[in-house]
């Protein structure tokens, strides 16, 4: 009874999150990766091609990280972050992002078409290199430094 209840939420949420998706076929750059005659639909976050795309799910702590860093000290408007589900990674369209069908990932437009990374740590030096380190998650800071160990 509980994996049916649980069924059933995890079909609502994914229903929900549909009703802002567009067609696979509206995105010429996944169109090469559509083996299903259009089948799987590509969430509408996923479809700007102008800046970098963050793709995450809420059950991966990888991502979270990357998340939690683009939201404190990045922006969503500048790196979107695209909920992904379960079913969505099983789609080409996101096999053509990450082979391994995992996230976090992040698409970057690079003028000719898009770069992909994928793996926490490497995306999250990518973010570092592109938009700076805050101060207190530069390297050589010590951990101690911001406390009063005189108590």
């Amino acid at each position: 009874l509980l994996a049916l209840l649980m069924a059933g939420t995890c079909a609502f949420l994914v229903c929900a999150e549909r009703e802002h998706s567009a067609k696979v076929s509206d995105h010429r750059g996944f169109e090469a990766a559509l083996t299903d005659g259009g089948a799987c639909d590509v969430p509408a976050c996923a479809l700007d091609k102008s800046k970098p795309i963050f793709f995450d799910m809420v059950h991966s702590n990888n991502a979270a990280r990357v998340r939690l860093f683009i939201r404190l000290y990045v922006g969503e408007q500048v790196v979107p972050i695209c909920m992904v589900t379960y079913t969505d990674m099983r789609c080409p369209w996101f096999k053509d992002i990450n082979p391994n069908q995992k996230v976090p990932a992040i698409v970057i437009p690079n003028g000719s078409g898009q770069d992909v990374l994928y793996e926490s740590n490497v995306i999250y030096e990518y973010l570092v290199d592109s938009y700076g380190v805050p101060p207190n998650l530069a390297p050589g800071v010590p951990f101690f430094q911001h406390r009063d160990l005189s108590a």
